[in-house]
Formats: structure tokens, sequence, C-alpha cells
């Protein structure tokens, strides 16, 4: 309310057109509440729901003291049923509020007299709420007796410095009844529900102007609270990061593909980041330059989740190369490998299963984690055992060997960059790497045991302790302090990362909380 109106004023009328079981109690409930606990009086005006489903309602709002139910159902829609007038027992009358029954509630002058007695002894800054104006309607017999009650009580509650809510079911009244309360009311609200989905509308708003008017906003209920789902963001072209895209594919510079169509390199530089619009001459040579339709600058860039999520059972299976079908199986992880920076697979070798060589023939850096079981492999003229939560990290040599003599399956989880990805990862980050070992390893290989894990021990620099950072995802630990970084002893010092080609990289870095690291062959930067 408070978004869509700027709040409530004083004097305004508030009338709530709702479809049936589109949770109108719950917006009505927190204006009793906010109302109530603000020091103000409530008076409830029932016409359509028994005094004690009523005070039972009402028995949750603080300040009892300081609520007056109007009793219009039990002598009306009731007709003195015992049922309802048990309600008015001594047992059951020992309450804090203060209940007045109307006993002919079908006489509008009677009403209204007793009505305006309550809001002369309330005074001003009373808020009331009228249950249902089609509760009146069903007991008056017709619409004209109804709003001419409305069009008389709405101008002096709003003189009295009120806020008054009034419900109705919106299929029970015509449309011309509805409109006419609108003419006279402050403000007026739509709440509609299509399917599973439900929908706040402002129909009018007095004296105030709001960019949601008539705008349906969507909510939802959950556990009694009312969650308003935010607005879509509104979907941009992106130009400029299409033009980028297929210029990097094509292997231009800016300055080339500026020199194509006849235009600086600064030109191309602000259009590829969106501060500037082609003209119609400029977009048709990029569009012959880069290969496309001039049309595709123009759709709309939206995720595709069926690339993003991929269900267990759509799962592909792939052919390893030189691997009978009983010996070892690999599913592919990802929808559609078009694009992607790397490809994460899942292998099942068979027990007593052996097979030469590597499952994968590709340039492409390559990680691969033991999920379940042993295995032996060869590297270089040596034997590993692999076992649960080991893990391998292949860069420019390749396993001689996979062997499985076990009983049990050998999962491991493998992701690696393609070979075109790879290529183009080097020329997106045009740095060399150089590890500068602190302990003599293989070069060419990381073989990481899960039983070599540690956290790297606090370290003291000057007169102070600086105690390590860390960071716990999947059974992966990783502490950072001082100038020493370490993630699962990874052997490497931590230095500050520079693009200078002839400097030396290494794979951590500890600057303004940051940590930074090589992963295949893209930089990704992870905030602790």
């Amino acid at each position: 309310m408070d978004r869509l109106l700027g709040g409530l004023s004083i004097g305004d009328n508030v009338v709530w057109e709702t479809d049936a079981g589109a949770y109108v109690d719950l917006f009505v409930e927190s204006f009793e509440r906010h109302s109530l606990s603000t020091g103000h009086s409530l008076i409830y005006v029932s016409f359509n729901r028994s005094p004690m489903t009523i005070a039972e309602k009402l028995s949750a709002l603080p300040d009892q003291k300081n609520i007056t139910l109007l009793d219009c159902f039990t002598a009306g829609k009731g007709d003195n049923d015992p049922t309802f007038t048990r309600f008015y027992d001594s047992g059951n009358m020992r309450r804090e509020m203060n209940v007045i029954k109307i006993d002919n509630p079908s006489d509008v002058s009677q009403f209204v007299k007793i009505l305006n007695k309550v809001e002369e002894e309330k005074g001003a800054g009373a808020r009331y709420v009228f249950d249902s104006v089609t509760g009146m309607q069903d007991l008056w017999g017709d619409e004209t007796k109804t709003y001419k009650f409305f069009t008389y009580s709405c101008p002096r509650l709003y003189d009295l410095d009120t806020v008054a809510y009034w419900i109705l079911e919106r299929a029970a009244h015509t449309p011309s009844f509805r409109a006419n309360l609108e003419h006279v009311t402050q403000v007026a609200l739509e709440i509609s529900h299509t399917n599973d989905q439900l929908f706040l509308r402002l129909i009018k708003a007095e004296n105030r102007h709001s960019t949601n008017m008539l705008k349906a906003q969507e909510f939802e209920v959950w556990h009694n609270n009312i969650v308003f789902r935010e607005a879509p963001k509104k979907e941009i072209l992106n130009l400029g990061g299409k033009v980028k895209s297929l210029r990097l594919k094509s292997g231009l510079t800016q300055s080339q593909l500026a020199k194509k169509i006849n235009v600086t390199a600064s030109y191309i530089s602000q259009l590829e980041r969106n501060l500037v619009s082609p003209s119609i001459d400029s977009l048709v040579m990029l569009s012959s330059e880069l290969q496309v339709e001039p049309g595709f600058f123009f759709s709309l860039d939206r995720p595709d989740l069926r690339r993003i999520i991929h269900r267990n059972y759509r799962r592909k299976a792939v052919t390893l190369a030189g691997v009978k079908d009983d010996a070892a199986r690999c599913e592919l992880l990802v929808a559609s490998t078009d694009n992607r920076r790397i490809q994460p697979m899942l292998m099942t070798i068979e027990p007593n299963s052996e097979f030469p060589g590597h499952f994968l023939n590709h340039k492409g850096d390559e990680f691969i984690l033991v999920l379940k079981g042993e295995l032996q492999l060869d590297l270089d003229d040596r034997s590993y055992l692999l076992q649960e939560g080991d893990s391998i990290y292949l860069d420019s040599i390749m396993p001689t060997a996979w062997r499985n003599a076990g009983k049990h399956q050998f999962k491991p989880f493998g992701c690696y960059a393609p070979d075109d990805l790879a290529a183009q990862s080097s020329q997106d980050f045009p740095v060399q790497i150089t590890y500068v070992p602190v302990h003599r390893r293989d070069p060419a290989i990381d073989l990481h045991h899960q039983s070599h894990r540690k956290l790297q021990s606090p370290v003291t620099k000057g007169n102070q302790e600086q105690k390590p950072v860390s960071h716990r995802r999947n059974g992966i630990e990783a502490a950072l302090s001082g100038n020493t970084g370490s993630c699962e002893e990874m052997d490497y010092e931590a230095a500050e990362l520079v693009r200078d080609p002839g400097s030396v990289i290494h794979p951590f870095r500890r600057k303004d909380s940051g940590v930074s690291m090589k992963v295949g062959r893209r930089l990704f930067t992870q905030n602790y």
C-alpha cells in the first residue's frame, strides 16, 4: 500500500473490490493491527459473519479495549438463530472489546442512527472496517439503498478525519454500482486471481499521482504473509554486447572492425558499451562484416533454462575412443556443449576393467574428482592410487593407463576445457603463467590426495598475528593470510596479479578481501 499510494491519507475511504478467496482479509488485518498499535480506535461493522467468528478473529489484535464491534449479522442474515445469539450469554461476553448488537439492521435508518452515535463517541481519527458491502446489499434488498448509504457515509467519515475500509465481492455487483462507488471514494483497489496467480490493482487514488495506476501487481501468500513479486526488469537489446561477441569470434580488433565500416575505433568502443546507437547504414555494414542478419541485433537476450538446468534423466552418453561399453560409461552433465567454457562429465569404470591411454584426447586443461571407489592411474612411467575424495589436475601430460582392479565401481567427476575455447581463452587473457614451486613437485601434474589437505597456520607479520580467512565449500578448504595463500596445499606462494607478460603470476592473490584463481585458461574472482 505504501509503495502503491505513498501511504494512506487522513479521510481516505478505501474500497476493496475483491474476488472470492483472494486473501483480502490479510490486507484488512494488517490495517487493523497498525491502527490499534498506533493508538487509534477500531470500529468493525459486520454484516456477513457471526459475532463469535469476528470476535475470535479480532482477539489476536492488540489493545482490545479500543475495539468496537457492530453486529449487524445476528439479527440480520443470522435471523436471531440461537446458534448466533448464544454469543451474548454472560459467559461468552467476558471480553475487553465493546460489542453492540443492532436489533434491526434491515432498517437502514436505525443502523445509520446507531453508527452516527458511535462515530460521535469515538471522534476524529478512528478507523473503520465495513466487512461486506455485499452483505449490506443482500440485507437491504437493492443496490440503490446501499449506494445511498455509501454516498452519505463516505463524506461524513472523510470530514471526521477517519480512514475506512469497505470490502465488496466484485461478482455480486453490477459494473455501474462499482463505478458509482469508485466515483465517490478516495481510493479504490481490486484484488483478483487468475488460475493460481493473485493480483492487486490500483483503480483510483484521489489527489495523488502513482506510476502504478491500473497496473496489476502480482503477489503471493506465504504463511499468512503477503509477498509481492518484484516487477520484471525491462529487457534491453544489449546491441553492444552482441557486436563485441561477434567481433571477438571473428578475431577482429576494434580498430580493424572500425576501418572496415568507416568509423573510428573510439566509436566501436562506445558502441560495445551501449553508450551510442548505430545508424542504419552502420548497422547494415556491421551485419555484413560480422556475417549476421541485421535483425540479429534486435533480438532480446533471454536465458534458455534448458541450457541452465539439466535433469538426471536427460543425460547423454558420450562415446569414449578405444573403450568398450562394458568397461566404462561416460555421461555429459550439460544439455549442449555449444559455446561452453567447460564440459563436465560423470564416468563409471566397472570392476576388473583396464584400458590404455586417456579416455579424452584434447589440448585443454582437465580436472577430475574421485566420487567413489579406487583406481590405479599410470602417468609418465609412474603409478598412482586414486581413492574417494582425491583429485587430479591435468594440463600437458596425459595418463597412459586406467586400471580398476577392485571389486567396486570407480566413479570420477571430470571437467575439461574444449580445445577451441581453450585457444579462445588464451586470446582473451594474453598473460603468461609461471608457477613457482615451494616444494619439489611434478610440473606437469597436480595429483592431490584427500589426506594431504590442510589449512595454513597463522602467519606473523610484524607484531601482529595474521589469522587465515577460511572458506569451506563441498569439502574444499582454503586459507589466505598475510602474503601467503594456500588452497588444499597447492604449494604456491601468493603474489600480486599483474598482466605484464614478463612477470611471475601465481594462482592466488590477497588484495581488498578478494581471491583470484586460474581455472582452465579463464580468470575468475571469488570474494570472501
